[in-house]
This record gives C-alpha cells, sequence and structure tokens, in this order.
C-alpha cells in the first residue's frame, strides 16, 4: 500500500512474477481492510513521514489478527550522521528529507507509540547495515 502512484507502478514491475503479491493505492491512516485479517504487516521508513502517525498505528493493529506480528522500521534522521565529498550536495539531500519528514526522530518514541495503539510488546533492534546507528527495528505483537 502506498500514496504513490509511481511507487505503486515500480512494485508491480517488480513483483510481476508473484501473482500473489498486490498493491494498493490507499492511506495508512485508513485502511481499507476489514479488522483481523493480516498475520503480519510491515511498514520500511513509512510512518516518519505521516503526520497522523498515531492513527496510521492504530490502523496497523486494526488489520492484524490478535496475536499478529508488526515490524517497523524506522530511521532516526536527526542523528544522522554521513560524509560526501561533496558538502553542498549532501545538504541539499538532508534538506530535501527534512523537508517532507514529518517526524525526523521518530525511533525515540516509537515503542511508546506502539504501546498506545494497542501493541502488547514493541522491542527495539537495531538494524545490520550502514545506517545502524540510526535506523531501528520495532517487532511488536497484538
Amino acid at each position: 500500500m502506498d500514496i504513490s502512484e509511481p511507487m505503486i507502478r515500480f512494485g508491480r514491475l517488480r513483483c510481476a512474477d508473484k501473482p500473489w503479491v498486490r498493491f494498493e493505492m490507499g492511506e495508512a491512516t485508513q485502511l481499507p481492510f476489514p479488522d483481523g485479517v493480516f498475520d503480519a504487516a510491515i511498514s520500511v521508513q513509512v510512518y516518519e513521514y505521516v503526520r497522523e502517525v498515531d492513527a496510521a498505528l492504530a490502523e496497523m493493529f486494526r488489520v492484524l489478527r490478535p496475536g499478529g506480528r508488526a515490524a517497523v522500521v524506522s530511521t532516526d534522521w536527526k542523528s544522522i550522521i554521513w560524509h560526501s565529498s561533496d558538502a553542498g550536495r549532501m545538504e541539499k539531500i538532508l534538506a530535501a528529507f527534512a523537508e517532507h519528514c514529518v517526524y525526523a526522530d521518530l525511533p525515540r518514541t516509537l515503542g511508546v507509540k506502539l504501546k498506545s495503539a494497542g501493541f502488547t510488546s514493541a522491542t527495539k533492534r537495531s538494524s545490520r547495515n550502514i545506517i545502524e546507528t540510526m535506523t531501528r527495528v520495532f517487532l511488536a505483537t497484538t
């Protein structure tokens, strides 16, 4: 699910050989699915950009079955340390993120927000990649 038609087209193209995968346009705050229909939900760097993040997390909780699992990957863009030989270009890239990133430091409060949405546990783990110090994976259970 995405609000961006180009991203939906790209996903469909990449998964053309996977007929069990489907892509739909939609808002994270109003998922077009009945209650409790999914065993798992995954969100990768989405909620930083959603103004009504609490409502979006509540929607994720709503569509998961009891005992369902959620994996949320979120980056703390305020703690970013990137180096580039072209400082001007790097500043432009970071400014582009800041322009539309509503919650640049979401991982700092995401565990509490997940629990407020109804998840019974929220475990924070570091991702194992080049941006390990600022990206967190939250695993939550309904």
